[in-house]
Order: structure tokens, then C-alpha cells, then sequence
């Protein structure tokens, strides 16, 4: 994380600010007496010196001249000797005076910037937006600004280490980063928790850095503290954010203002089958259907404008070309200044709730048809009991020959024919408060009764065999519906000339033992898939396109399991293809009966 350019200029002020510090604490009182120490040697060597030596010389010549080893010609010499050691020495002292004096105004000035740079350094430690510390190079502290010592409650001058204020999770690894950059004199960088004085935890970025001197010494650490709880919230929520676009269900993907994908999810990838670097760059328009397209330019021109879409429902193109029904969610995403700089889409597969809701219509719509057929089946069945009588009377009257007569037996069978299939429809909308005894055998043979003119249209052979008469407690309703779904898909699943056949015999639960009615239902059809068998009892799942409503098996399975049976599935898409759908319906009390007499266990 970068620092902001007050706290730069703060250490920038810092480290020009060290010379003349120094220069100031040379300004001491006991550094000046130092400094009176040193003038006063200078003294002694520049004037006293060059003196001695003078008089020494003139001294050494006066001897020499008394003891006769010269002449009296360097007498006079004596003298000028004597004159130039004077000269020198008054010059030197001058020279010395002069020196002094420059020095004398040279520290005042350099005491004067100090108090301006140690000034400088204060304001703008107190006015950045940091709070801002300085410690020996041991670590002990030295300095805290007013921003720090308000934050942790602190008097004026306080020393407590700051590291007595960091969260209990994070003063392990601070610690150890921070004695590794005392140890080092490295840079110190680390984000952690400090407590405030309402011992509330907020995320700060620390940085400190060493002040060095001509050789390279530390002299001082200085540092500052940068409140990023805000930023770590806000980068905690974009992480959140992000798990929950990422896996979302939902496509979820933004693109910019002329309509280039940007980002993909994983629910994109999903839905409509490519991966996020297939995608990414591309138009949205590869999405749309070739009829569609208009959609796209209409859409982004609202966004344009800022106007969102919500819930548009539409139809869209996967990968593969397959189409799939979406209900769409876009806005435009505006930019810091509010500038529109793309959208972003939320895209819901609105496919199976579609089918549903169709087959949930298709489904109120039969059972209205059941209603009225049941109505219909009601209202006839008074005539048909009066045409039967009158049938009876016609056949058996004595003015009719034997052709008539035989005429009269066929419409009486047909009028017959007319009753039965009458009654099937009362049973199906008729039902039972409380579960009968069914002889299951002569349901089907009714069922397969109602259903054989239709299988005969198709030229597919409907047979029907039933080795047990024994009755299992059921609603007689509900089993004709079971029975119907399972012939009528049998039918519609094999070819012209085929064969359907149903087998009603004793069995027994493969899962639980329990004695009951097996009934296998099968046909020599071209068998379903293995890739939708797991589906086929799914609601709204359907193998017949437009012609089927998905409902049948579905409700059926629940039928059977309601009743305490079960319905499983066993289909071959090979040479021996064909489908047979296995029912089990047990007896009262299943697991303490036997099976009727004469009749076999067979599974």
C-alpha cells in the first residue's frame, strides 16, 4: 500500500532536518563550553606558540652572542627576530578572532534553521492525516503527534509503545517484523489492528523508516500509521461479493458500453456453455438468436441512456445453438463522476418454469376435459339404461325376422359397450374416501378395454394376462390413472405393428419381502436412453416433445407410493430393445400374509 505524499514530505523533512539538528544539540550549553575549549587551544597554538618560539630564538642568539661565538653584526638580529615572531603572532590572532567570529554567526544560523525545520517538522506531523511516532534506534519510544495520542486516549507525552496497542491476533507477527527491522534496518511495512480508546479495533498500515547519519547510523526510526479499516471492509466485501457472483447459480456478466462482454461467471459458463476466456471480448450478440438480434441494440440503447431492465423475459442462444429462456436483469454501472461505463446482466434459466407452467396448464386443462367427460359420462348413462331396456324388448319382439333380429343383438352389444365405457369414465372421476379391495387383474382388463380401439388404429397388438384374481387395498380411481399413463406411453413409445403387453401375477417387495400384485407393463419399443432413465419420474420430464406433459410418471410414482407400492424401471436400447415398467402393489398386511391359494411367488 503506497503512503500518502504528506507523510513523504514528512520523512523528506525529517531527514534534511538531522544535520542541523545535530547543530542544534552542539548549541548546548556544555557544547558550547567545548567549543570556548577549542578556540582557547586554537589560541595557544596560533599566538603563544609562535611567541615562545620567538624567544627562544632571540634568547639562543643573545647567549651565542655574549660567548663570542658570533660576531656583533647578528646582534641586531636579535631584535628583527624578535619583531617578525610579534607580527606573526598578532597576525595569527587576528586571523584566529576572524574565524571565530564566522563560526559564531554560522552556528546562530544554523540554530536558527533548526528551530525552523524542528517547527516545520511539528506542523506537519500534527496536520497530515497520520498518526505519526519516532523511536531510538533500540525501538524505545520518543515522539507521538496529537493525532495518535487522541486516538488511543493518551496525555501529552506518553511513551507507551505502540505495540501495547495492537490487536491480540496481530501483536505476534507486528512484533516479530518490527525487531526483524530494528535488527536489519530495513523499511518496516505491516497492517494490524490497533485499539482505540474506546477499545474498538481498526486496521492501520504501519510504515517506518531509519534516519541515518554521515556514517550511516541510525539515529532514529520514524513512522506513521495509516487508517485503512475503511479499505479493508471495503476489499472484504468485494471478496464476498465476488465468492457470491462466482457461485451464483444465476448468469452474471458485465459488459461495456458498446456491448463487449467483460466478465463471466460461473453460472454463464453453465447456461450458456462458454468458458470465461471463450467469451470475454467478444459482442453479447453472439447470445441472441438471429431473430433477436434487435433486442441487443434496443437494450443497449436504454442502458445508454440509464434506464435498467428488469425481468425481461426473452430467449437466448447457448453454445451448441440450443435456445434457452431467460429472464433478464440489467444496469448500467456508472464510473466515480457518474458517467455510464457499461452493464452489468443477471440472467435466470426461465426454461423449466416455463415447461411447468405449461404442463401445469396442459394438466388443469385435462382435468377439466376429466370433469366434463365425467359430467358428460353422468348425463348419458340415465338414456342409456332406457335405450338398453328398449334394446332388450326390439331384440326378443315377435314381428322381427331372423336378420333383424340379429342386427338387434349387435346395436344391444354396442349399446352395452357405450354403458361400460360410461361407467370407466365415472371411475375416474369418481374416487373412494377410504382405500377398497381391487381385483387388480379386472381393472387392467377394463383399462386395456378402453385403450384398445386407439391401439388398434396403430395397428399395435394390446394384450392383457392376469395369473392371480386376489385384490390389494386401493382406490380404484387412482390405479386406473397408474394403469392409463403406463399403457397409453407404451403405446405412443412403439412402432406400428408393435406389441404391448401386460402381466399381472403375484410378487413380492425386492426391497422389503412384503407379498403383493406385480404388474409389468411392457413394449417392444426402442427404449429410452440411459442418460434420461434417472430423469423419467422427474416432474415435467418428457420423452414426447410437445405431445406430453411430463406429469404422468411423476404423479404415478406418487400414486403407488401413497398406496405403500412402487413402480421401477428396466429399458434396453439394443437389439433386444423395448421398456418394461414393473409395478408392485402389496396386500393388506403385507408381511403376515400369504400368497392366495394355487397362486406362485414370483418375483
Amino acid at each position: 500500500m503506497v503512503q500518502s505524499s504528506e507523510a513523504r514530505n514528512l520523512l523528506r523533512t525529517a531527514d534534511i532536518a538531522r544535520p542541523a539538528e545535530r547543530s542544534q544539540t552542539a548549541e548546548g550549553p556544555s557544547t558550547r563550553s567545548a567549543s570556548e575549549g577549542a578556540f582557547q587551544r586554537t589560541i595557544i597554538l596560533s599566538v603563544a606558540l609562535p611567541l615562545v618560539l620567538t624567544a627562544v630564538t632571540t634568547a639562543i642568539l643573545l647567549l651565542a652572542i655574549d660567548t663570542g661565538r658570533l660576531n656583533r653584526r647578528f646582534k641586531l638580529l636579535a631584535p628583527v627576530v624578535v619583531a617578525v615572531g610579534g607580527l606573526f603572532a598578532a597576525y595569527k590572532l587576528v586571523d584566529v578572532s576572524r574565524s571565530y567570529e564566522r563560526a559564531l554567526v554560522r552556528s546562530e544560523e544554523l540554530f536558527q534553521e533548526v528551530q525552523a525545520r524542528e517547527a516545520h517538522f511539528r506542523v506537519l506531523a500534527e496536520a497530515i492525516p497520520h498518526m505519526v511516532w519516532a523511536v531510538t534506534p533500540k525501538g524505545t519510544p520518543e515522539y507521538f503527534n496529537q493525532r495518535w495520542l487522541d486516538y488511543v486516549g493518551a496525555p501529552a507525552h506518553s511513551s507507551q509503545p505502540w505495540l501495547e496497542r495492537a490487536h491480540p491476533e496481530d501483536i505476534t507477527t507486528a512484533n516479530l517484523a518490527w525487531r526483524a527491522s530494528l535488527a536489519s534496518g530495513k523499511p518496516f511495512a505491516f497492517e494490524l489492528r490497533l485499539r482505540d480508546a474506546t477499545d474498538s479495533h481498526r486496521w492501520h498500515l504501519a510504515r517506518a523508516l531509519p534516519l541515518r547519519d554521515e556514517h550511516g547510523a541510525i539515529v532514529r526510526w520514524l513512522g506513521t500509521f495509516t487508517d485503512i479499516d475503511d479499505q479493508k471492509r471495503a476489499e472484504e466485501a468485494l471478496v464476498r461479493l465476488a465468492a457470491i457472483v462466482e457461485t451464483s447459480e444465476d448468469a452474471i456478466f458485465s459488459k461495456d458500453s458498446d456491448g463487449y462482454i467483460r466478465s463471466w461467471n460461473r453460472g454463464a459458463e453453465k447456461m450458456y456453455g462458454y468458458s470465461a476466456a471463450e467469451i470475454v471480448g467478444r459482442h453479447v450478440s453472439v447470445l441472441s438468436p438471429p431473430d433477436r438480434v434487435h433486442e441487443i441494440d434496443a437494450i443497449l440503447s436504454s442502458l445508454r441512456r440509464g434506464q435498467p431492465i428488469d425481468h425481461m423475459e426473452t430467449v437466448r442462444v447457448r453454445k451448441d445453438g440450443k435456445p434457452v429462456e431467460v429472464s433478464l436483469s440489467i444496469s448500467p454501472i456508472r464510473n466515480s463522476s457518474g458517467a455510464i461505463t457499461g452493464a452489468s446482466t443477471i440472467a435466470r434459466d426461465i426454461t423449466e418454469r416455463n415447461r411447468a407452467a405449461e404442463a401445469l396448464r396442459k394438466t388443469e386443462k385435462l382435468a377439466a376435459t376429466g370433469r366434463l367427460a365425467g359430467t358428460i359420462a353422468h348425463e348419458i348413462n340415465n338414456p342409456l339404461d332406457a335405450l338398453t331396456h328398449l334394446m332388450y324388448l326390439l331384440e326378443r319382439h315377435p314381428s322381427l325376422d331372423g336378420q333383424a333380429r340379429e342386427f338387434a343383438r349387435i346395436a344391444t352389444e354396442e349399446v352395452n359397450r357405450i354403458g361400460r365405457i360410461a361407467k370407466q369414465t365415472l371411475g375416474f372421476y369418481r374416487e373412494a374416501v377410504a382405500p377398497v379391495n381391487v381385483n387388480i387383474g379386472e381393472l387392467i382388463e377394463s383399462v386395456v378395454e378402453l385403450y384398445q380401439s386407439a391401439a388398434q388404429n396403430k395397428n399395435v397388438r394390446l394384450v392383457a394376462e392376469s395369473e392371480t384374481s386376489a385384490t390389494v387395498p386401493a382406490f380404484p380411481g387412482e390405479m386406473r390413472q397408474v394403469f392409463s399413463n403406463l399403457i397409453v406411453n407404451a403405446v405412443d413409445a412403439v412402432p406400428r405393428a408393435g406389441t404391448v403387453k401386460i402381466r399381472v401375477k403375484h410378487g413380492r417387495d425386492w426391497k422389503t419381502g412384503a407379498l403383493g400384485i406385480r404388474v409389468l407393463v411392457s413394449d417392444d419399443g426402442p427404449g429410452i436412453p440411459a442418460n434420461l432413465r434417472s430423469r423419467i419420474f422427474q416432474p415435467f420430464f418428457t420423452t414426447k416433445g410437445e405431445k406430453g406433459t411430463g406429469v404422468g410418471l411423476w404423479v404415478s410414482e406418487g400414486i403407488l407410493h401413497k398406496q405403500g407400492g412402487s413402480i421401477r424401471l428396466k429399458s434396453s436400447t439394443g437389439s433386444d430393445h423395448g421398456t418394461t415398467f414393473a409395478v408392485f402393489v402389496p396386500y393388506a398386511c403385507a408381511t403376515t400374509l400369504t400368497p392366495p391359494p394355487g397362486e406362485q411367488d414370483t418375483r
